[in-house]
């Protein structure tokens, strides 16, 4: 084992990664292989139409000769066809499900003992504590205070006495995931004691109407979503390991292997760019003296550099965690209409929204998708959620900085949008003529993405000794561009009510 050690700190330091991250890469690179494995499984036990089509009766399965007990836990044709016929019948096969329950927890908790050690026992100690919280009071509000309460704490005592000043990978990692996950499980355990008339259409998806069994915290190990993402909720994977999110698809869940296989190469590709270019918007640069004598210019647009670059990382371990979620089915999407969407659920970024990006509010539409979209159905207040956000990334003052000037940002792309609808009478910035539809992205994008910069140079650093020494090598440049920005919105939003105004009294009269 210290030989294997070794090995892979000798890649690590040959990548620029620590030890735990080479781990995690090595686990998120098999996942697209224990898919397989798990879909052959689920086509073997729960056919899907096409594979129904395909079968014969069972007399002719019998004269196959595959003939195997049931009560050996073994999946063969014969199993198969019996299994089918009792999920028409409307009998689950509750004992195999488990077994998939069992077989995720394992494979789960493997992952975590070779990536973490025996920091392991800090996933399972927070998993029993949920759901033995919600066997004794799911679905109340009590369930959800304590769990929120618990959840939490148990991660932000983590980051207290394990983070430190640079980018750490260790079990917080993939704890912050499992947090986000088991929140979501008891908020959706009490949207299920609610009649259906009286929650959302998101909230009808998710609710669970039913407190999930121990045997089911499979949900919280599922490699797909373990290290890194995405969120799963309990009632997909409910669903996948029960067969009914595949069981009427016209399409055998191989059918998803081209689909992952592209979205695994895309993820090759970032990862092959990055170690290319991750010397080239190092974050930790900006507070060296060498970073001082740099042109303002440059000063000024570097932290947006870090942040592509950065990205980078991201998006390449999203995609390869998203190719293990595609190859099992468990990403199934019944409204994808082409090969690739259908396959498409559980995806964390849009590449073709996020490298196209005009704006900070495409950005976020189009990045760490389902950690947003959790937001949204969880906390009422854009505020609340933001500042959550901060508070689950860490404990550093960084992170604060990070999401209020995302805020700030959101505020002023909205207001100026507002503002150039009204003036150049155009709802919708793509019904512009060409040239002004450039010069309208081109002001969007600079002030978008250099204050964007400074909100990431605090996420980056974390301390606020080590941000502000960078915001003062940076210079006075967004300084500079904030105050224009503040005077062009004094006088334009003044013309712009105005108009209004005009407009409003020639209705009138008319």
């Amino acid at each position: 084992m210290a030989a294997v050690e070794d090995f892979l700190k000798q890649i690590g330091d040959a990548v620029g990664l620590p030890l735990h991250g080479v781990k995690l890469l090595l686990c998120l690179v098999a996942g697209p292989g224990y898919s397989r494995f798990t879909t052959s499984m689920a086509r073997l036990r729960h056919p899907t139409v096409k594979d129904q089509n395909s079968y014969q009766t069972l007399e002719s399965v019998n004269a196959i000769g595959l003939f195997v007990d049931s009560s050996v836990l073994t999946y063969n044709v014969q199993y198969r066809t019996t299994v089918n016929q009792c999920h028409n019948s409307g009998i689950a096969s509750y004992t195999l499900d488990g077994v998939d329950h069992i077989v995720f927890t394992l494979i789960g908790l493997g992952i975590a003992y070779f990536c973490f050690g025996n920091d392991c026992i800090h996933s399972l100690a927070n998993v029993v504590i949920i759901y033995v919280l919600l066997l004794g009071l799911g679905g109340t509000s009590l369930s959800v205070a304590l769990g929120f309460i618990i959840n939490m704490g148990y991660l932000l005592t983590g980051y207290y006495y394990c983070a430190t000043d640079n980018y750490d990978i260790d079990w917080t990692t993939a704890h912050c995931v499992l947090t986000l996950k088991l929140i979501a499980v008891v908020f959706d355990r009490y949207d299920g004691s609610f009649d259906e008339s009286q929650l959302s259409e998101e909230q009808k998806r998710h609710c669970l109407k039913e407190t999930p069994s121990l045997l089911e915290a499979g949900h919280a190990y599922f490699y797909g979503g373990f290290l890194i993402g995405p969120q799963i909720s309990m009632r997909r994977y409910q669903n996948f390991v029960s067969g009914g999110l595949l069981r009427d698809i016209s399409q055998s869940p191989f059918s998803s292997f081209l689909p992952a296989t592209i979205r695994m190469l895309a993820s090759f590709t970032y990862m092959g760019i990055f170690s290319v270019i991750s010397n080239q918007g190092d974050p930790e640069f900006m507070i060296t003296q060498e970073f001082t004598r740099l042109p303002t210019w440059y000063r000024v647009i570097y932290p947006y550099l870090c942040v592509r670059v950065q990205f980078i990382r991201y998006v390449s371990a999203w995609m390869l965690a998203e190719s293990g979620c595609m190859m099992s089915g468990i990403s199934y999407n019944e409204k994808g209409t082409s090969f690739y969407s259908k396959w498409n659920a559980m995806a964390n970024v849009h590449i073709r929204i996020l490298e196209t990006a005009c704006n900070v509010k495409q950005v976020i539409q189009s990045f760490n998708i389902n950690t947003n979209r959790w937001g949204i159905r969880t906390f009422l207040s854009q505020l609340a959620l933001l500042y959550f956000l901060a508070v689950w990334h860490g404990l550093y003052i960084g992170y604060f900085f990070a999401f209020t000037i995302e805020m700030a940002v959101v505020f002023m792309e909205n207001e100026s949008m507002r503002i150039l609808a009204i003036l150049l009478g155009k709802e919708n910035i793509s019904e512009l003529p060409l040239f002004t539809r450039l010069w309208v992205n081109a002001y969007h994008f600079l002030r978008s993405f250099i204050f964007m910069g400074m909100g990431f140079t605090g996420f980056s650093l974390k301390t606020l000794e080590k941000t502000m020494q960078a915001y003062k090598n940076i210079g006075i440049g967004p300084l500079v561009l904030l105050g224009a920005w503040i005077l062009w919105y004094i006088i334009f939003n003044a013309i712009a009510a105005n108009k209004l105004r005009q407009e409003k009294a020639k209705a009138a009269k008319e």
